[in-house]
């Protein structure tokens, strides 16, 4: 048999692993800027299945990175989540709460808020309200026959059902609970 040899030269000092360094959660590269997405979610809390929730438990948007470190904790103006040290743990990747987007002539677009976007997403405009002689048409062209409508504005029409004609019917059965619901709709003849 061959003697043992000591491979540290007679030094009684024994090497250590190098720390291990784990890189911060980077978001995959998106189209728009995480502040940007985050904006209506700032302050929403994360549930255990990485969604984030308002106050009532309605879905908002959801989050990636470590789950386990982001439950119960909030989202950040910048559109990241911290964990109890002040480290990023993940980011907002989804916002449900962001109206849809009309196309309006130009490359602009429109949401339900009468907020006018650039191509960029960016803010330029808001949309008016109707003016008095416009009415709800909301396109800037007068409506034709228009003239004797405005007497009558406020009044109720007779041939038009009212709320006061809906009819619920609720029947137990064996087979179950029968739901009969009849509400009566209008349609307007062309002139």
């Amino acid at each position: 048999m061959l003697p043992r040899t000591n491979s540290h030269n007679g030094s009684s000092e024994e090497r250590k692993n190098p720390d291990i360094k784990i890189p911060k959660i980077q978001p995959v590269e998106q189209g728009e800027p995480l502040a940007e997405l985050a904006q209506g979610l700032v302050g929403k809390f994360i549930d255990e299945f990485g969604n984030i929730l308002d106050w009532d438990g309605t879905v908002l948007g959801s989050v990636e990175g470590d789950l386990p470190a982001m439950v119960g904790r909030p989202v950040s103006e910048s559109g990241e989540i911290f964990d109890n040290a002040g480290e990023v743990v993940g980011y907002v990747s989804e916002n449900h709460t962001r109206p849809k987007l009309k196309d309006l002539e130009g490359g602009l677009r429109i949401d339900g808020d009468g907020n006018i976007y650039n191509k960029e997403g960016k803010i330029v405009g808001k949309m008016n309200g109707p003016s008095p002689e416009e009415g709800e048409g909301g396109s800037g062209q007068h409506k034709a026959n228009e003239g004797g409508k405005s007497q009558d504005a406020g009044k109720a029409n007779e041939e038009t059902p009212g709320p006061s004609e809906v009819y619920l019917d609720v029947k137990s059965t064996h087979d179950g609970i029968q739901l009969i619901i009849k509400i009566p709709t209008v349609f307007k003849k062309g002139n």
